[in-house]
């Protein structure tokens, strides 16, 4: 059974009218590294609106089909905790739990920034990779499904290392270069515009180190921290924040967001998100934990 069908049988089997919903689902971003700092990646970004797509380059997800009565339970992940002279911190999960057996809906937080005095590693994995330093591939992305674009490489030239950018839920992190003459940190992966037009999931820059002197990569946009500052991702962006060098604390990741919009009002929220309507639908804003029901 599919198509209106389904649906018809979902709102009959419910006793009401039902609900028809789309959301947008972005998890926490993550941290940058502190001392030779890699940027961090953005917060994995799925999206059902058929306007928008799912970051890394997937198609739109499947909307939800909720009988009347069903409830829906949102859980925002938090930003990564910045870091001082370490690694950086991954961003939290955000999930969709749905109380009529259908299955949740996860949004997998940011992969963190390394930070080459600590470790010369790869960056840390998540909805969208971490910066790597020195000779490591980018950090990778969740898979199951793509939620967003992997970390950029590391490089190294001489005594300069070039640390990658985080990756963004609408591109990847930047690469480092050998042999870069500038001894350029790299950008970070850029945001993805959603249904609205606004610019979230951004991953942070990252910086470059060697010889005293050091150069930022920028920020991918969306809310995200530019490598060699400690600014903050802007909260409920997902956004990565950028490396630093020389050691000092890296600015904590943009907390996560859910929007809601359904073709009929809800009956009750909690957590007190923002109502509005769009489209001729009702669209509800959950910038922390809440609960929805139809």
């Amino acid at each position: 059974m599919t198509g209106i069908h389904q649906q018809l049988f979902t709102n009959f089997a419910g006793g009401g009218a039902g609900a028809v919903i789309e959301y947008l689902l972005i998890a926490g971003g993550a941290s940058g590294g502190s001392h030779g700092g890699t940027g961090a990646g953005a917060g994995g970004y799925r999206s059902s609106f058929a306007s928008s797509t799912t970051g890394g380059g997937g198609s739109a997800e499947d909307v939800l089909t909720l009988a009347s009565g069903a409830k829906l339970t949102i859980t925002i992940g938090a930003g990564g905790t910045g870091a001082t002279n370490a690694h950086g911190n991954a961003g939290v999960n955000s999930t969709i739990a749905r109380d009529d057996g259908g299955d949740t809906i996860t949004s997998t937080g940011g992969g963190r920034g390394v930070a080459s005095a600590t470790a010369n590693i790869q960056g840390g994995t998540g909805g969208s990779g971490g910066g790597s330093c020195q000779t490591h591939a980018g950090g990778t992305r969740t898979t199951s499904p793509i939620q967003g674009n992997i970390g950029g490489a590391g490089a190294n030239s001489g005594s300069n290392y070039i640390h990658g950018g985080g990756g963004g839920a609408g591109g990847p992190g930047e690469a480092g270069v050998h042999g870069n003459p500038a001894n350029q940190g790299m950008d970070g992966g850029s945001s993805l515009a959603g249904f609205d037009g606004t610019q979230r999931a951004g991953g942070g820059g990252g910086c470059s180190n060697g010889n005293d002197s050091y150069t930022a990569g920028a920020a991918g946009g969306g809310g995200s921290g530019a490598g060699g500052t400690n600014t903050a991702g802007t909260a409920n962006t997902g956004s990565g924040t950028g490396g630093i060098h020389p050691a000092s604390t890296t600015g904590n990741g943009g907390s996560g967001v859910c929007i809601v919009r359904s073709t009929v009002e809800a009956t009750a929220t909690t957590g007190s998100p923002s109502a509005s309507t769009s489209s001729g639908k009702f669209l509800y804003t959950f910038n922390g934990n809440g609960t929805v029901t139809f």
